[in-house]
């Protein structure tokens, strides 16, 4: 076996390891920072389900108008990809509906996928090596 060949097939086992587990690796490497939030707004690009509490608030305040079924789950409309509730001031976004936002929106960074719970590395509050911005 040439030298060459066993570079190829490390870098190959590499990659496959890093393709399965990514989301543990990036968790583990955002684990060690504290999330700040810088009001970005990038939150506000992800669609939103909604809990049952949540639809229950969003018909107390008269916000109904604003959910929508989706394939059997309850979520926020979308204007232009982004949530409805987005306000941007001086460059800072915020939320109109902060007090009454969905329980997604208030546990973010976080979120949970299977048994698991990672911490979303797209947040920008997050100082990524870029190399795991792009992969």
């Amino acid at each position: 076996m040439t030298l060459l060949t066993l570079i190829s097939y490390i870098l190959l086992i590499i990659v496959l390891i890093y393709i399965a587990f990514r989301e543990q690796i990036l968790d583990f490497v955002t684990s060690f920072q504290k999330f700040k939030c810088i009001r970005c707004g990038h939150c506000c690009l992800l669609v939103v389900r909604l809990t049952d509490k949540d639809v229950e608030s969003f018909k107390k305040h008269k916000l109904d108008n604003h959910i929508e079924k989706k394939l059997g789950k309850t979520i926020i409309k979308r204007i232009n990809n982004y949530c409805p509730f987005l306000i941007i001031e001086d460059g800072k976004s915020r939320c109109k509906i902060y007090k009454i936002r969905p329980l997604v929106c208030q546990k973010y960074p976080l979120y949970k996928k299977f048994f698991y719970t990672f911490k979303d590395h797209r947040c920008t509050s997050f100082k990524l090596p870029k190399i795991f911005r792009y992969l």
